[in-house]
């Protein structure tokens, strides 16, 4: 029952911010952001941060995990792992379409498409709630949200998004990873 509450607070936060993100609602959160986290002069570091929060390579890592499922003979778990961030990957399309929402001032010359939803902090925040999922040790959780934090930021200090973009992905992300948690509970209850 807790889970449905807290799917419908994230489903709200994620919906809240969509229909927000184009009236201005946000639009304090986001300069603020701006004008205590981007104040770095050399980007390096963050450039290397968010090459490996790409999401090519989480669908990498997405795709060896299902493949070691598939070797271990579960077929289940390997169909779902790859449907966690594939059907995710097409909503936040979609909703990227949809909302239209243009980048930052002064972002990276690449970032050429839409803001809103972030590609990497939708597939890493699935990708982390994965590993924590299949091995859920206490190493496994603080290097995987350390590993999430660190793209996040440079998200940020790199003004490829807004804050906005990325609270608003977060829920989204997390939402579908609860609602993806519950069919595999009743699928798995089936077989």
């Amino acid at each position: 029952m807790i889970t449905w509450v807290v799917i419908v607070v994230l489903l709200v936060g994620f919906f809240t911010m969509m229909i927000g993100i184009n009236r201005g609602w946000w639009r304090g959160l986001d300069q603020w952001a701006f004008l205590h986290v981007t104040n770095q002069q050399d980007h390096r570091f963050w450039h290397q941060v968010a090459f490996l929060g790409q999401p090519w390579l989480t669908v990498g890592w997405i795709i060896a995990i299902s493949l070691w499922w598939l070797l271990q003979g579960q077929w289940l778990l390997t169909i779902w792992t790859l449907g966690v961030l594939g059907i995710a990957n097409v909503i936040g399309i979609i909703t990227k379409k949809v909302v239209s929402r243009t980048r930052p001032v002064g972002h990276l010359p690449h970032d050429d498409d839409f803001s809103f939803p972030s590609g990497h902090v939708l597939g890493l925040t699935l990708l982390v709630n994965l590993l924590i999922f299949y091995w859920p040790s206490w190493g496994v959780v603080l290097l995987a949200v350390l590993w999430w934090l660190l793209v996040a930021s440079s998200r940020l200090v790199l003004r490829a998004h807004h804050l906005s973009d990325l609270i608003g992905t977060l829920c989204f992300a997390q939402a579908w990873f609860l609602i993806c948690d519950k069919l595999l509970t009743l699928v798995w209850l089936k077989f």
